[in-house]
């Protein structure tokens, strides 16, 4: 992760300005879009999960009724 801000920091830095303030803003841009990348991953995670938690208990529930149904064939 440091390779790559460094990488990014030298890319975006003006010549002969030493990159110091192009550096604190290239850094804190890549900060924010590393979290807010994290937050959408995690929220994708989340709903996935979600989903199939609701699809094993409506399986679980469909199973249960047709044993308490009793055989029907």
């Amino acid at each position: 992760m440091a390779v790559v801000a460094a990488w990014f920091v030298e890319a975006h830095s003006a010549p002969g300005t030493g990159g110091a303030r192009a550096g604190v803003e290239a850094i804190t841009s890549l900060l924010v879009l590393t979290i807010g990348s994290f937050i959408a991953a995690g929220l994708l995670h989340g709903i996935i999960q979600h989903q199939r938690r609701a699809r094993e208990q409506r399986r679980v529930r469909a199973a249960d009724q047709q044993y308490l149904n009793g055989p029907t064939g």
